[in-house]
Order: C-alpha cells, then sequence, then structure tokens
C-alpha cells in the first residue's frame, strides 16, 4: 500500500517556504505576501534588537524582503529561509548602522517572570544588563540577539552570520559572560547559559 501524498500543508517548513518562493519566481504576488507575512515579524524583531530603532528596523525590514524577492529565480529548494533571514537581516543591520554612524542603545529583552518581591531587583538588573548591552561591540550584539531571542546555538548563529562556529563561541560567551556579569546574582543561570559561560572562562 502506498504511503499517501504529502500535501502542502503537512510538508516541512522549509518545503512550503521553497514552494512560495518558486511561485514568486513565476509572478505569484499572492505567494510573496504569504511569505512577508509569515517572516516579517521575526525580521523586524531582529533588525530592532540590533539597531534599537524602529523606523530604521523597517527599513531594514523593507530591504530585506526586495532581497529575498530578487532572490527568488535563483533559490535553492532545500534552503532555509529562516537562516537566510537571520544572514540578510544582521547584514542590512550592520551595514546601515555603519551608514548612518549608529551607536548600539540597548536591546528588547523578554520580560522575566517575576514576583512582587522581586520587581525592585529585576528592574535594576535590567538596566545594568542594558548598560551593558549598549557596550557590546555590534557583531557581538547581533550574536546576543539570535541568541537571546531566538534561542539559536553557536552552530546556528555560525551559519547566519557566515562566521566561524569557533569566531560565534568566543564572541558569544564573552557577550553573554558581561550581561551576566551585569545582570548579577538576581537573574539566575540556566544550564546551557552556564555551560557556556564556563567555556569563555577557558578561554579568557
Amino acid at each position: 500500500m502506498n504511503p499517501a501524498p504529502v500535501t502542502k500543508s503537512q510538508a516541512p517548513v522549509w518545503q512550503r517556504d521553497a514552494a512560495s518562493l518558486d511561485a514568486v519566481a513565476r509572478g505569484d504576488e499572492a505567494a510573496f505576501e504569504s511569505l512577508f507575512n509569515n517572516h516579517y515579524r521575526r525580521v523586524y524583531r531582529l533588525a530592532n534588537g540590533i539597531l534599537r530603532d524602529r523606523e530604521e528596523a523597517r527599513e531594514v525590514a523593507q530591504e530585506v524582503f526586495l532581497k529575498l524577492y530578487r532572490a527568488a529565480p535563483s533559490w535553492q529548494p532545500r534552503a532555509r529561509i529562516e537562516t537566510w533571514l537571520h544572514r540578510v537581516t544582521v547584514n542590512c543591520a550592520l551595514s546601515l548602522q555603519r551608514r548612518l554612524k549608529v551607536a548600539a542603545r540597548g536591546l528588547l529583552l523578554p520580560e522575566p517572570a517575576r514576583g512582587p518581591e522581586r520587581t525592585a531587583a529585576l528592574n535594576q538588573s535590567v538596566a545594568r544588563v542594558r548598560a551593558a548591552l549598549d557596550s557590546l561591540a555590534p557583531r557581538q550584539r547581533a550574536m546576543a540577539v539570535l541568541h537571546l531571542d531566538y534561542e539559536l546555538k553557536p552552530a546556528e548563529i555560525a551559519e547566519a552570520m557566515k562566521m566561524t562556529s569557533n569566531a560565534v563561541r568566543v564572541g558569544l560567551f564573552r557577550a553573554l559572560k558581561r550581561l551576566r556579569e551585569a545582570a548579577g546574582p538576581s537573574i539566575p543561570l540556566d544550564a546551557q547559559e552556564l555551560s557556556l559561560l564556563e567555556q569563555a572562562e577557558n578561554q579568557s
């Protein structure tokens, strides 16, 4: 008995995206609108996390999707659009930052779960973390955004930013170490972050 064919809705996300891009290459504007709606928030959040300016983030997002539209005819079927979007968004944001000579101005981190008794201490920690983020180099800042907001592992960040895994590990470890030192003991380390910081200590 032959298995039932996989429908578009059942296919993995990367296959659906590839099919949509193939449709875009054939002039299907509705397919591009669907891709835009599905991925715009991801692109905008990443750009805003690096630039900390909504108008600049919107400008970057528009540029990224223009590049995606132009890339549709040559898209490789097995390429993952999320990885492509991460890489192009980081590159466009850093390029805009260089052009405008914009200093890093902080990062929107998810609000931690808290009880009333922890609010004051956590607010102080968040302020220290934001100050530490301000001091990060742009590429380290991008690594921190991809790791903290999108939970990417060092190897995934390396692929997205077209860097070696070792370079990302070193940069990410140092960034996390600085942020955790700034946060202090009021925000506990999870097991993964503790492992990363231990490796940072070994490499410092």
